[in-house]
């Protein structure tokens, strides 16, 4: 064929030796690759196998033991159920019997009541009279009889609120009070002046504590309250010719019943926020009653003397004590202000003694405890709140009126009416009665002493409350009472041992 003599011709033209000879080595590294990839492939597949068989051994031994896990645990059930069935069983035979016993019982009870019944002794024994002689010796054996557990258990543990401490210190503070009421006559004006001081201070940093340190209301605008009793007081003696002594009563009503919308205001904030709203609050009343001329505008204005020279009572002080006005009005104040520090403390103390009081200290403790047992928290802060706005507007008055002159920025000045108070109740001892008594006592010698100094005065001021907060979190009152067990005004109540009885 010519074809495939072309074709053979071709090729021996085409493919040189040389050419021939690359692709026969080329071919043969190619099949070198191809063994060498076929023994790996063949390697890893062994392995995969291993592997498989060996997963596949481990799933089968753990299905082995769950399997006979299962089957103890069923067997284990089935021999609980079997006990459980035998302890019923065993539980009826015992009822049956209990039954079969008490009926028995019963019946043997009733057969020996009617022989008893029936015997000719015990006929004698009914129809017989008895001398009324023998019924106090059988009384008295009866007493002698030893009484029930429960009867001697009961009267073992009293209720006691009052202390050692507190009983002695009630019978000082009615010699004090005395004490204190007869001042006047043999004390100067400087000292009145300092005392009236110590009551107005004591009474504002009470009222303060009762608020911040039971209630939780942390509040930086008491001086709002303050304020309003100098400024109310000062509308109803002046505009409304109202004697001074009854315009103070009134002045803290009228603070009252303005503390009521002013709350439904701050309530409504918590926290940090709580005491930045009564702040603005303050400033806010600062700047209504500036805009008053009739009260004196921005710049204040005094009381006349008409006012302050007719004060109810002061012609017969004048006359007791032969003084002069000044001096008479002087004593008046100091009087007003001794029954409103104490009619503070015993406001604040029976407040705490009341159920209102624990559930102040159930709000303090923890709110949602106190509300999952039934204490309503918002009526009982906003009786608080109201309570301490009106008696601040007492106190307020009563400064401002032995003041006789007063400004919006001193009456509504928080540096004087909040800041003091705050330092007054945190160094003495915040949450109990006893530390602002202890605070003031503190402040009063560190102003008298300090306040020469000047700018270093508050700087100092700081100094000492940073290291009473330091060594004495609790104040100082705080720590003597934690440290030796003491309460002047105890609020607590403890479950003691009672006394036996004496026969």
């Amino acid at each position: 064929m010519d074809w495939r003599r072309r074709l053979t011709s071709w090729r021996e033209q085409v493919l040189s030796p040389e050419i021939t000879e690359a692709l026969a080595h080329r071919a043969g590294k190619m099949r070198k690759v191809a063994a060498l990839a076929g023994r790996h492939a063949s390697r890893q597949l062994r392995a995969g196998v291993a592997r498989m068989t060996a997963a596949a051994g481990a799933a089968a031994r753990k299905a082995h033991s769950q399997l006979e896990a299962w089957q103890r645990s069923v067997a284990e059930t089935e021999a609980i159920v079997r006990l459980g069935d035998r302890a019923v069983h065993w539980r009826d035979q015992a009822l049956e019997a209990l039954r079969g016993a008490s009926e028995t019982l019963r019946s043997a009870t009733r057969a020996t009541a009617q022989r008893i019944a029936q015997s000719p002794i015990w006929k004698r024994v009914a129809n017989a009279r008895w001398p009324t002689a023998a019924l106090p010796a059988a009384r008295r054996l009866l007493e002698h009889l030893p009484r029930p557990r429960r009867a001697a258990v009961e009267g073992r543990y009293r209720m006691q609120v009052a202390t050692p401490a507190s009983r002695s210190l009630a019978l000082a503070s009615i010699a004090l009070l005395a004490l204190l009421v007869a001042l006047p006559a043999f004390a100067g004006r400087d000292a009145l002046h300092d005392l009236i001081f110590v009551f107005t201070m004591l009474a504002l940093a009470q009222y303060w504590n009762l608020l911040a340190g039971y209630a939780g209301l942390v509040s930086v605008g008491q001086q709002a309250f303050v304020g309003l009793g100098g400024y109310l007081l000062f509308a109803l003696t002046v505009h409304a010719g109202i004697d001074p002594l009854l315009a103070i009563l009134l002045a803290g009503a009228l603070a009252g019943a303005l503390a009521l919308p002013t709350a439904f205001v701050v309530f409504r904030l918590r926290g940090a926020y709580f005491a930045i709203g009564t702040w603005v609050v303050a400033e806010v009343y600062r700047l209504v009653f500036a805009q008053f001329k009739q009260l004196g505008g921005g710049t204040g204005t005094s009381l006349p003397a008409y006012v302050t020279n007719e004060v109810a009572g002061i012609g017969w002080v004048r006359a007791l004590f032969g003084v002069r006005t000044a001096a008479a009005r002087d004593i008046i104040t100091y009087w007003a202000a001794l029954s409103l520090a104490v009619a503070t403390l015993l406001l604040v103390y029976l407040i705490l003694r009341s159920r209102h009081g624990l559930a102040l200290a159930a709000i303090r403790d923890s709110e949602e405890a106190a509300e999952s047992v039934g204490v309503d928290k918002f009526r009982t802060k906003l009786a608080v709140y109201v309570v301490t706005a009106a008696a601040t507007g007492m106190v307020g008055a009563l400064i401002y009126l032995q003041k006789a002159r007063i400004s919006p920025d001193a009456a509504f000045s928080v540096l004087d009416w909040t800041a003091y108070v705050i330092f007054i109740v945190v160094i003495g001892g915040i949450g109990t009665i006893e530390g602002p008594i202890v605070g003031i006592l503190v402040f009063y010698v560190l102003q008298t002493y300090l306040a020469q100094f000047g700018t270093w005065y508050l700087i100092l001021l700081g100094a000492f409350a940073i290291a009473v907060m330091l060594f004495a979190p609790k104040g100082i009152w705080g720590y003597f009472a934690e440290r030796y067990d003491l309460a002047l005004f105890p609020v607590r109540r403890r479950l003691v041992l009672a006394e036996p009885e004496r026969r």
